[in-house]
């Protein structure tokens, strides 16, 4: 009963999240330590032992929680973390124009930022198969759907 209890604990308290292969090879070599996320509601139940799995279509990495921090504002945040453990070989002004691209605006006013520090756990698996996008969010041009709140997202652009 108690491993039943466990497990289900773990399952609750863990996460998949998509990551582009760049961010994905920084996180399989232990160079990027830091996730920054807008703060939707999903990630809400992370807390210090929570485990993520990071996947890209051919690979996943599991990752432990070490701890989470919120910020109001992408400032702040830019301010109080170490964007070395986040992007490595990029500049702050590198950092900032990515940000722009990979955040909605509107989103990170309204729920705000965290950043998600971790550490590795076990060894890169490879995805049994590439997964199928689902249709619901691709769109005729290529763009997506934010699964978060349907805007039309341009290419790379995501509601993280």
């Amino acid at each position: 009963m108690v491993e039943k209890f466990k497990q289900n604990s773990l399952e609750k308290n863990s996460l998949s999240i998509y990551v582009e292969e760049y961010f994905f090879d920084k996180i399989e070599s232990g160079q990027k330590t830091v996730d920054i996320r807008t703060a939707y509601s999903k990630f809400h139940t992370i807390r210090p032992g929570s485990i993520i799995e990071f996947k890209t279509w051919e690979k996943s990495q599991k990752v432990s929680v070490k701890s989470v921090r919120r910020y109001q504002y992408m400032n702040e945040m830019l301010e109080k973390e170490d964007m070395r453990k986040t992007a490595p070989d990029l500049t702050l002004t590198e950092i900032e124009e990515l940000n722009e691209d990979l955040f909605v605006r509107e989103h990170v006013e309204q729920y705000g930022i965290i950043a998600i520090e971790f550490e590795k756990i076990g060894r890169v698996e490879e995805q049994p198969q590439a997964q199928e996008k689902s249709e619901n969010t691709e769109v005729k041009d290529g763009s997506m759907l934010c699964p978060n709140c349907s805007t039309e997202l341009i290419r790379y652009k995501a509601c993280y």
